[in-house]
């Protein structure tokens, strides 16, 4: 249950939420309060505070106090809690739920099982700053050890994802089969200019869509090169520039809709990006083509972004980019004549669901590495501190 700290946890003794806490503390059905850093969530930079209840029949005589809130690194504007961050709060949960243990994995101390008397001498206050004397209690060499458990414990959750990752691409792996002629595509796929398989449209003219009427305050956004990554389109608070409905409406040719093709024009060139349902309406930038499929061709947007990120292919589009200006800029006549092999709608699928596979390894051994690098840090400052010591 996410919740926002305005009354349930720094409202002044005596207010009638006072009595909604003691209530709720009494009946036993608080097990958890975790406090996350501030910055979290769009539109307020509030910390956040998760409550974990439980049903009368399952209860304790003492709440977890999880004080999580120095978590996390600032990311633009927001808060972001790493996947260690995230591990370490669930496994001081569970470490709890399981046997009432509740020490942390940080220095400092990350959680504290704090008996219910304690929080009734404390005017039900559920705020974890009120108990931060017990979790000081904890030795350097405790929270050493703690965190020694945390890496350990981390460290095998995600090697056994990116294991079980990597069992999926190996099955996967399996079912491809060397065509006869492995040289070039076979006969069977069809060989098509991509003017022929989609309508292709450069972005407004500068003129037309001006910097100076973009702006965080405007209603609708527009799609920028820097935007595009790893296949999607993300725009967060620090880099969101919008314009005005009314000049939304002057460009509606430039209008993007579910299962467009985004490519640089300028720039970063290769670069591409598919558009999802939640980002239909949205207006391209001038650096930007948008690649929009024929209604009687069978190509799958993913496909053609696949195809589209190729090295061979980048290059390609470098190539043309750099011959038509001193500055490289890709015109949309001449990636209408770039040529793609176009296999059955069911052998795309097909393919799709193999790179998947081989994208979430991937994704999966790089959680992995960050996790590491993050245990690494943690565990060399106990080392160096004398908290751990080899032997």
């Amino acid at each position: 249950v996410p919740s926002f700290p305005t009354w349930e946890v720094r409202t002044k003794p005596g207010a009638v939420q006072v009595d909604i806490r003691a209530r709720m503390i009494e009946a036993r059905v608080v097990r958890c309060i975790i406090t996350l850093p501030k910055n979290m969530f769009d539109n307020t930079a509030v910390a956040p505070v998760v409550w974990v209840l439980c049903p009368p029949d399952d209860a304790r005589d003492h709440v977890l106090f999880i004080a999580a809130d120095h978590l996390g690194k600032r990311a633009g504007r927001k808060s972001e809690l790493s996947p260690i961050d995230v591990a370490t709060i669930v496994e001081t949960y569970r470490r709890y739920d399981r046997d009432g243990s509740a020490t942390g994995g940080d220095a400092a101390g990350l959680g504290v099982a704090v008996p219910l008397a304690a929080i009734r001498d404390n005017r039900y206050s559920l705020s974890p700053g009120d108990y931060q004397r017990k979790l000081a209690e904890q030795t350097p060499a405790d929270a050493a050890e703690e965190s020694l458990i945390e890496t350990h414990t981390t460290l095998a959750r995600l090697r056994d994802h990116a294991y079980e990752a990597a069992g999926h691409a190996e099955t996967t792996s399996r079912y491809m089969q060397p065509t006869p002629v492995s040289s070039r595509p076979p006969d069977s796929w069809q060989r098509l200019l991509l003017h022929d398989i989609c309508h292709i449209q450069a972005g407004p003219s500068n003129s037309r869509l001006r910097a100076a009427d973009r702006s965080h305050h405007g209603d609708v956004p527009v799609v920028m090169p820097k935007h595009l990554r790893e296949g999607r389109i993300h725009i967060t608070d620090d880099n969101d520039e919008r314009i005005s409905h009314h000049l939304a409406d002057r460009l509606t040719r430039f209008r993007l809709e579910a299962g467009d093709v985004l490519c640089v024009r300028t720039g970063s060139l290769g670069k591409v990006a598919v558009v999802s349902h939640a980002e239909t309406g949205w207006i391209q930038h001038t650096n930007l083509i948008r690649l929009r499929l024929h209604e009687d061709v069978e190509l799958h947007p993913h496909y053609l972004m696949a195809y589209l990120m190729q090295d061979s292919i980048r290059q390609w589009i470098g190539e043309r980019a750099a011959a038509a200006s001193p500055v490289p800029s890709l015109s949309t006549d001449a990636l209408g004549q770039l040529s793609v092999e176009v296999p059955s709608l069911d052998e795309q699928l097909g393919i799709l669901r193999a790179l998947d596979a081989l994208l979430a390894q991937t994704a999966a051994y790089q959680d992995l590495a960050r996790a590491a690098a993050e245990c690494q840090a943690q565990l060399t400052q106990h080392l160096l501190r004398g908290g751990l010591a080899v032997r």
